[in-house]
């Protein structure tokens, strides 16, 4: 497919009617895609090109395999697996390290693939292709780095397997979970903004006029329209119990997705976390500076992580559940009045768990060791 590119990228130049500067412009722009793309090899395949392009002429997607230099260990299971004979294996030169560097490098700066080569149905029932999952960068990168596995360590890809199918699963969940927060939040406001507005008298349009002429040429802000309205008409009091609480409720969701979306860390929450019991995964996963795992990791002896695990997921779940419990109460608020002496029991024995199952974010739980 290289020189298939190459050629493709000269005729479309060759098409185009640009004229003058802009011409010479595409000229060094295509000239610098070409350079780019050097020898990194792409192929078309049944599903990702042929089917996409006979349902819609230009739908169709290149597919490529690039091997990551940092993690290979040269085990050859890859190569017997891979059908239509796609990897072969190569003698191990400087030339041929640079060549798969330069590729890796290459394909870094890619983007991920889009949604709709992905081939799965539905990730939560299992329908379609899951392996395809992996398509996706940000799933295949729930591992990172090299490691001290052994060739061909089944262990280790037993275990990426299951980091990026959380991954794929967890994160979607996530992310409608931050945006219900964000309409909470501005809704929220809005009911806050309302109820307050609600305490002035604004259906009197001659104190209104009133007001305005008495601050011309003057900024008329809505402290100084207030006082002018109330000065003729006294407002409804506020309940200072119903502000207090629904302002609370408001900091405690802002305060909810800054720690989804930056926390302390300024990265946001870890994606999972994983309790290890002493065997090889404690060898090769803790092998500095090449740990595998971009989020929190920890080991304990062989009988002692489940029940550290236990102990990490019913913390985590007890931390959760006053969000949840936030959620619910402004959901109430928002639909019509929260009252907590009438809500109090409900809220008292709301616990984490069946709180995040109905959220779809319940943290998965996990022991590994051998």
């Amino acid at each position: 497919m290289s020189a298939l590119l190459s050629n493709a990228i000269t005729e479309a130049f060759v098409e185009d009617t640009t004229q003058g500067d802009e011409r010479i412009r595409l000229e060094a722009e295509l000239n610098l895609l070409r350079e780019t793309i050097g020898g990194f090899k792409f192929a078309t395949t049944k599903p990702y090109w042929n089917q996409k392009e006979k349902k819609e002429k230009g739908a169709g997607g290149l597919f490529s395999i690039t091997i990551n230099p940092y993690t290979c260990k040269g085990c050859a299971i890859c190569v017997d697996v891979c059908d239509d004979n796609a990897l072969t294996m190569v003698t191990q030169t400087k030339e041929s390290i640079e060549t798969l560097r330069e590729d890796w490098n290459f394909w870094l700066d890619l983007p991920t693939t889009p949604p709709q080569y992905s081939r799965i149905d539905d990730l939560d029932e299992k329908v379609g292709a899951l392996e395809t999952l992996l398509l996706d960068k940000h799933n295949y990168q729930s591992m990172a780095s090299g490691d001290g596995a052994c060739l061909g360590c089944g262990e280790k890809s037993t275990i990426h397997l299951f980091t990026s199918t959380v991954t794929a699963l967890l994160q979607p969940r996530v992310k409608k979970f931050i945006g219900k927060l964000n309409v909470l939040i501005e809704n929220l406001e809005n009911h806050i903004r309302l109820k307050l507005s609600n305490t002035v008298d604004l259906t009197d349009t001659q104190a209104l006029m009133q007001a305005i002429q008495t601050f011309s040429g003057r900024d008329l802000t809505l402290a100084n329209l207030s006082e002018s309205l109330l000065a003729k008409h006294p407002g409804e009091p506020i309940d200072p119990q119903w502000l207090k609480r629904v302002t609370q409720m408001l900091e405690k969701l802002k305060d909810l997705r800054w720690r989804y979306m930056e926390g302390p860390s300024k990265n946001g929450r870890a994606e999972m976390g994983v309790v290890n019991s002493t065997g090889c995964t404690s060898v090769w996963a803790s092998t500095f500076p090449f740990n595998p795992y971009p989020f929190p990791w920890t080991s304990h002896l062989f009988q002692d992580s489940p029940s550290v695990a236990m102990g990490v997921f019913e913390g985590h779940m007890a931390k959760m559940v006053e969000g949840f419990k936030t959620v619910r109460q402004v959901e109430m608020e928002l639909a019509g009045g929260y009252d907590p002496e009438e809500s109090g029991n409900f809220f008292a024995t709301l616990t984490g768990s069946n709180s995040a199952k109905k959220s779809g974010i319940c943290a998965h739980c996990g022991c590994d060791g051998r």
